[in-house]
Protein backbone atom coordinates (compact mmCIF):
# COMPACT_ATOMS: atom_id res chain seq x y z
CA UNK A 1 0.00 0.00 0.00
CA UNK A 2 2.88 2.38 0.80
CA UNK A 3 4.91 1.34 -2.59
CA UNK A 4 1.42 1.91 -4.57
CA UNK A 5 0.89 5.65 -2.71
CA UNK A 6 4.26 6.45 -3.56
CA UNK A 7 4.03 5.76 -6.66
CA UNK A 8 0.96 7.53 -7.20
CA UNK A 9 -0.42 3.96 -9.24
CA UNK A 10 -3.91 3.71 -10.12
CA UNK A 11 -5.18 0.59 -8.01
CA UNK A 12 -8.32 -0.46 -6.29
CA UNK A 13 -8.00 -2.96 -2.61
CA UNK A 14 -11.45 -5.17 -2.42
CA UNK A 15 -11.83 -6.01 0.88
CA UNK A 16 -14.71 -8.55 0.84
CA UNK A 17 -16.68 -10.33 3.58
CA UNK A 18 -18.52 -13.40 2.99
CA UNK A 19 -21.74 -13.81 5.04
CA UNK A 20 -21.94 -16.60 7.06
CA UNK A 21 -19.25 -18.40 5.39
CA UNK A 22 -19.41 -22.03 7.26
CA UNK A 23 -22.98 -22.45 7.43
CA UNK A 24 -23.58 -21.74 3.04
CA UNK A 25 -20.78 -24.10 1.99
CA UNK A 26 -22.15 -26.95 -0.40
CA UNK A 27 -21.39 -30.19 0.10
CA UNK A 28 -21.79 -31.50 -3.41
CA UNK A 29 -18.64 -28.66 -3.67
CA UNK A 30 -16.91 -29.71 -1.36
CA UNK A 31 -16.84 -33.16 -2.26
CA UNK A 32 -15.27 -32.09 -5.63
CA UNK A 33 -12.98 -29.77 -4.30
CA UNK A 34 -11.78 -33.04 -2.73
CA UNK A 35 -11.48 -35.22 -5.12
CA UNK A 36 -10.12 -32.60 -7.53
CA UNK A 37 -7.77 -32.55 -4.58
CA UNK A 38 -6.34 -35.96 -5.34
CA UNK A 39 -7.56 -37.95 -2.49
CA UNK A 40 -8.93 -41.44 -2.80
CA UNK A 41 -12.74 -42.13 -3.34
CA UNK A 42 -12.93 -43.73 0.42
CA UNK A 43 -11.25 -40.95 2.19
CA UNK A 44 -13.85 -38.18 0.26
CA UNK A 45 -16.57 -40.13 2.05
CA UNK A 46 -14.94 -40.32 4.93
CA UNK A 47 -14.82 -36.67 5.50
CA UNK A 48 -18.01 -35.89 3.70
CA UNK A 49 -19.46 -38.45 6.05
CA UNK A 50 -17.88 -36.51 9.12
CA UNK A 51 -19.24 -33.37 7.90
CA UNK A 52 -22.72 -34.85 7.25
CA UNK A 53 -23.39 -37.02 10.00
CA UNK A 54 -24.07 -34.24 12.39
CA UNK A 55 -27.40 -33.28 13.81
CA UNK A 56 -28.75 -29.81 15.25
CA UNK A 57 -31.36 -28.96 17.56
CA UNK A 58 -33.03 -24.88 18.64
CA UNK A 59 -33.21 -24.37 22.21
CA UNK A 60 -36.59 -23.39 23.13
CA UNK A 61 -36.96 -21.99 26.56
CA UNK A 62 -33.23 -23.35 27.55
CA UNK A 63 -34.27 -26.72 26.34
CA UNK A 64 -33.61 -28.92 23.14
CA UNK A 65 -36.20 -29.29 20.90
CA UNK A 66 -35.69 -32.25 18.42
CA UNK A 67 -32.89 -32.98 16.39
CA UNK A 68 -32.37 -32.45 12.63
CA UNK A 69 -30.31 -32.17 9.74
CA UNK A 70 -29.06 -29.60 7.87
CA UNK A 71 -28.93 -29.45 4.59
CA UNK A 72 -25.21 -27.72 3.96
CA UNK A 73 -22.65 -26.51 6.15
CA UNK A 74 -19.38 -26.75 8.26
CA UNK A 75 -19.29 -26.90 12.03
CA UNK A 76 -17.87 -24.35 14.11
CA UNK A 77 -15.56 -25.44 16.53
CA UNK A 78 -14.94 -28.81 15.22
CA UNK A 79 -10.75 -29.05 14.26
CA UNK A 80 -11.50 -30.40 10.43
CA UNK A 81 -13.88 -27.43 9.34
CA UNK A 82 -10.86 -24.75 9.14
CA UNK A 83 -9.01 -27.11 7.13
CA UNK A 84 -11.66 -28.17 4.44
CA UNK A 85 -12.57 -24.46 4.46
CA UNK A 86 -8.91 -23.79 2.68
CA UNK A 87 -9.70 -26.22 0.76
CA UNK A 88 -13.14 -24.65 -0.54
CA UNK A 89 -11.58 -20.92 -0.85
CA UNK A 90 -8.58 -22.32 -2.68
CA UNK A 91 -11.06 -22.23 -5.57
CA UNK A 92 -11.29 -18.44 -5.68
CA UNK A 93 -7.09 -18.33 -6.00
CA UNK A 94 -7.45 -20.66 -8.32
CA UNK A 95 -9.31 -18.76 -10.77
CA UNK A 96 -7.64 -16.03 -10.15
CA UNK A 97 -4.25 -17.13 -10.48
CA UNK A 98 -6.00 -18.70 -14.30
CA UNK A 99 -7.14 -15.04 -15.05
CA UNK A 100 -3.79 -14.06 -14.28
CA UNK A 101 -1.69 -16.21 -16.82
CA UNK A 102 -4.23 -15.66 -19.24
CA UNK A 103 -3.59 -11.81 -19.00
CA UNK A 104 -7.12 -11.39 -18.09
CA UNK A 105 -6.31 -10.11 -14.15
CA UNK A 106 -2.94 -8.74 -13.94
CA UNK A 107 -2.98 -7.50 -10.01
CA UNK A 108 -0.57 -4.83 -8.29
CA UNK A 109 3.08 -4.54 -9.97
CA UNK A 110 5.14 -4.69 -6.60
CA UNK A 111 9.01 -5.45 -8.09
CA UNK A 112 10.02 -6.34 -11.65
CA UNK A 113 8.61 -9.74 -12.29
CA UNK A 114 6.30 -10.19 -9.16
CA UNK A 115 2.32 -8.51 -9.07
CA UNK A 116 -0.04 -9.11 -5.93
CA UNK A 117 -3.37 -9.90 -7.06
CA UNK A 118 -4.61 -11.20 -3.70
CA UNK A 119 -4.00 -12.64 0.06
CA UNK A 120 -6.53 -14.82 1.56
CA UNK A 121 -6.73 -16.49 5.23
CA UNK A 122 -9.72 -18.59 5.65
CA UNK A 123 -12.89 -16.26 5.01
CA UNK A 124 -10.80 -12.82 4.93
CA UNK A 125 -10.23 -11.79 1.54
CA UNK A 126 -8.05 -9.25 0.23
CA UNK A 127 -8.38 -8.73 -3.86
CA UNK A 128 -6.22 -5.94 -5.41
CA UNK A 129 -5.19 -4.84 -8.88
CA UNK A 130 -5.39 -2.04 -11.26
CA UNK A 131 -7.99 0.48 -11.83
CA UNK A 132 -8.98 -1.20 -15.26
CA UNK A 133 -12.86 -1.82 -15.55
CA UNK A 134 -11.65 -4.89 -17.90
CA UNK A 135 -10.05 -6.51 -14.81
CA UNK A 136 -12.53 -6.15 -12.47
CA UNK A 137 -15.24 -7.22 -14.20
CA UNK A 138 -13.25 -10.41 -15.18
CA UNK A 139 -12.91 -10.40 -11.40
CA UNK A 140 -17.22 -9.79 -11.09
CA UNK A 141 -17.70 -13.11 -13.11
CA UNK A 142 -14.93 -15.14 -11.15
CA UNK A 143 -16.57 -14.58 -7.78
CA UNK A 144 -19.90 -14.99 -9.26
CA UNK A 145 -19.36 -18.56 -10.85
CA UNK A 146 -17.61 -18.56 -7.48
CA UNK A 147 -20.54 -17.93 -5.19
CA UNK A 148 -22.93 -20.03 -7.31
CA UNK A 149 -21.02 -23.49 -7.39
CA UNK A 150 -20.09 -23.06 -3.41
CA UNK A 151 -23.51 -20.88 -2.87
CA UNK A 152 -21.40 -18.98 -0.76
CA UNK A 153 -22.45 -15.27 -0.40
CA UNK A 154 -20.35 -12.06 -0.47
CA UNK A 155 -21.76 -9.38 2.05
CA UNK A 156 -21.92 -6.45 -0.05
CA UNK A 157 -22.72 -4.17 2.80
CA UNK A 158 -19.95 -4.72 4.72
CA UNK A 159 -17.09 -5.29 1.90
CA UNK A 160 -15.35 -2.29 1.03
CA UNK A 161 -13.65 -0.83 -2.37
CA UNK A 162 -10.44 1.28 -1.07
CA UNK A 163 -8.78 3.21 -4.10
CA UNK A 164 -5.48 5.18 -4.65
CA UNK A 165 -5.79 7.75 -7.65
CA UNK A 166 -8.69 6.99 -9.39
CA UNK A 167 -11.10 9.59 -11.08
CA UNK A 168 -14.62 9.68 -9.75
CA UNK A 169 -16.05 8.83 -13.13
CA UNK A 170 -14.14 5.60 -12.85
CA UNK A 171 -15.13 4.81 -9.18
CA UNK A 172 -18.68 5.33 -10.19
CA UNK A 173 -18.74 2.83 -12.72
CA UNK A 174 -16.99 0.14 -10.75
CA UNK A 175 -20.09 0.83 -7.74
CA UNK A 176 -22.39 0.28 -10.31
CA UNK A 177 -20.66 -3.02 -11.16
CA UNK A 178 -20.42 -4.36 -7.76
CA UNK A 179 -22.68 -2.11 -5.66
CA UNK A 180 -20.32 -1.54 -2.86
CA UNK A 181 -18.91 1.78 -0.98
CA UNK A 182 -15.77 3.27 -1.62
CA UNK A 183 -13.04 4.60 0.22
CA UNK A 184 -9.67 5.82 -0.06
CA UNK A 185 -6.48 3.96 1.18
CA UNK A 186 -5.45 6.94 3.57
CA UNK A 187 -8.15 5.75 5.52
CA UNK A 188 -7.06 2.41 6.54
CA UNK A 189 -8.71 -0.63 7.20
CA UNK A 190 -8.37 -3.95 9.17
CA UNK A 191 -7.14 -7.26 7.85
CA UNK A 192 -6.60 -10.00 9.88
CA UNK A 193 -7.54 -8.12 12.73
CA UNK A 194 -4.52 -5.64 12.48
CA UNK A 195 -5.47 -2.17 10.84
CA UNK A 196 -3.63 -1.51 7.67
CA UNK A 197 -2.71 2.40 6.07
CA UNK A 198 -0.34 2.90 3.60
CA UNK A 199 1.51 5.87 5.79
CA UNK A 200 1.12 8.12 8.51
CA UNK A 201 -0.09 6.43 11.54
CA UNK A 202 -1.56 8.59 14.40
CA UNK A 203 -2.34 7.96 17.43
CA UNK A 204 -6.06 7.41 16.61
CA UNK A 205 -4.83 4.57 14.63
CA UNK A 206 -4.22 2.82 17.54
CA UNK A 207 -7.19 3.17 19.94
CA UNK A 208 -8.10 -0.29 19.03
CA UNK A 209 -5.54 -1.93 20.77
CA UNK A 210 -6.11 0.10 23.92
CA UNK A 211 -10.24 -0.54 23.56
CA UNK A 212 -8.75 -4.33 22.70
CA UNK A 213 -6.96 -4.46 26.03
CA UNK A 214 -9.95 -2.81 28.05
CA UNK A 215 -12.46 -4.95 26.79
CA UNK A 216 -10.31 -8.49 27.85
CA UNK A 217 -9.73 -6.62 31.43
CA UNK A 218 -13.36 -5.58 32.20
CA UNK A 219 -15.33 -8.85 31.17
CA UNK A 220 -17.66 -9.38 34.18
CA UNK A 221 -16.00 -12.08 35.24
CA UNK A 222 -13.28 -9.47 36.58
CA UNK A 223 -15.63 -8.39 39.03
CA UNK A 224 -14.77 -11.38 41.57
CA UNK A 225 -10.81 -11.85 40.54
CA UNK A 226 -8.43 -11.69 43.89
CA UNK A 227 -5.23 -9.68 43.98
CA UNK A 228 -3.62 -12.62 42.96
CA UNK A 229 -6.28 -13.54 40.03
CA UNK A 230 -6.08 -9.74 38.41
CA UNK A 231 -2.05 -10.38 38.48
CA UNK A 232 -2.01 -13.57 36.42
CA UNK A 233 -4.73 -12.15 34.25
CA UNK A 234 -2.70 -9.34 33.52
CA UNK A 235 0.31 -11.71 32.76
CA UNK A 236 -1.18 -13.41 30.49
CA UNK A 237 -2.96 -10.32 28.89
CA UNK A 238 0.41 -8.53 28.58
CA UNK A 239 2.23 -11.43 26.82
CA UNK A 240 0.03 -12.87 24.41
CA UNK A 241 -1.87 -9.11 23.36
CA UNK A 242 -0.44 -5.95 22.71
CA UNK A 243 3.60 -8.31 22.49
CA UNK A 244 2.36 -10.00 19.33
CA UNK A 245 1.53 -6.45 17.95
CA UNK A 246 4.81 -4.92 18.68
CA UNK A 247 6.38 -7.82 16.32
CA UNK A 248 4.45 -5.92 13.75
CA UNK A 249 4.56 -2.15 13.72
CA UNK A 250 6.10 -0.05 16.23
CA UNK A 251 3.27 1.14 18.47
CA UNK A 252 3.78 4.66 19.96
CA UNK A 253 4.45 5.16 23.01
CA UNK A 254 1.72 6.89 24.34
CA UNK A 255 -0.75 4.28 23.61
CA UNK A 256 1.44 1.50 25.59
CA UNK A 257 1.62 4.27 28.36
CA UNK A 258 -2.29 4.27 28.02
CA UNK A 259 -2.24 0.28 28.36
CA UNK A 260 0.35 0.48 31.16
CA UNK A 261 -2.36 2.92 32.98
CA UNK A 262 -5.28 0.38 32.78
CA UNK A 263 -3.07 -2.61 34.08
CA UNK A 264 -1.84 -0.86 36.72
CA UNK A 265 -5.57 0.41 37.89
CA UNK A 266 -6.93 -2.84 37.32
CA UNK A 267 -4.58 -4.50 39.38
CA UNK A 268 -5.14 -2.59 42.34
CA UNK A 269 -8.48 -1.84 42.27
CA UNK A 270 -10.04 -4.51 39.60
CA UNK A 271 -13.25 -3.12 37.60
CA UNK A 272 -14.52 -0.98 40.20
CA UNK A 273 -14.24 2.91 39.77
CA UNK A 274 -13.32 2.78 43.58
CA UNK A 275 -9.42 4.43 44.37
CA UNK A 276 -7.32 1.55 45.11
CA UNK A 277 -4.13 2.00 47.12
CA UNK A 278 -0.92 1.10 44.97
CA UNK A 279 0.98 -0.84 47.51
CA UNK A 280 4.32 -1.30 45.00
CA UNK A 281 5.69 1.17 42.50
CA UNK A 282 5.09 0.00 38.79
CA UNK A 283 8.33 -0.13 38.03
CA UNK A 284 9.15 -2.80 41.02
CA UNK A 285 6.51 -4.90 39.91
CA UNK A 286 7.69 -5.05 36.60
CA UNK A 287 10.64 -6.77 38.00
CA UNK A 288 11.26 -10.48 37.81
CA UNK A 289 10.54 -12.49 40.69
CA UNK A 290 13.80 -14.03 41.08
CA UNK A 291 14.50 -9.82 41.71
CA UNK A 292 11.50 -9.45 44.23
CA UNK A 293 9.43 -8.56 41.60
CA UNK A 294 5.47 -9.78 41.04
CA UNK A 295 7.46 -10.74 36.97
CA UNK A 296 4.68 -8.36 35.02
CA UNK A 297 6.69 -7.35 31.91
CA UNK A 298 7.15 -3.67 31.47
CA UNK A 299 6.12 -3.10 27.80
CA UNK A 300 7.64 0.81 28.06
Amino acid sequence: MHTNKVKKQKSLFLKLDLRKAYDKVNWNFLRMVLIQVGLKWEVVQWVIDCVTSSNFSILVNGAPNGFFKGPRGLRKGCPLSPVLFLLVIEAIRRQIKKAQVEGKFTGLRITKGFNLTHLMFIDDVLIMGIASLEEWLCLKEILDSFCQASRLEINYHKSMFFFNNVEPEQLSAYEDLYDISFAHIDSGFKYLGFFLKPNDYKIDDWRWLVKKLENKLGHWTSHWLSLGGRLTLLNSTLQNLPVYWLTLAKVPCKILNMMQHICSNFLWRGVKKSIGYRLENWDMICWPKSYGGWGIRNLT
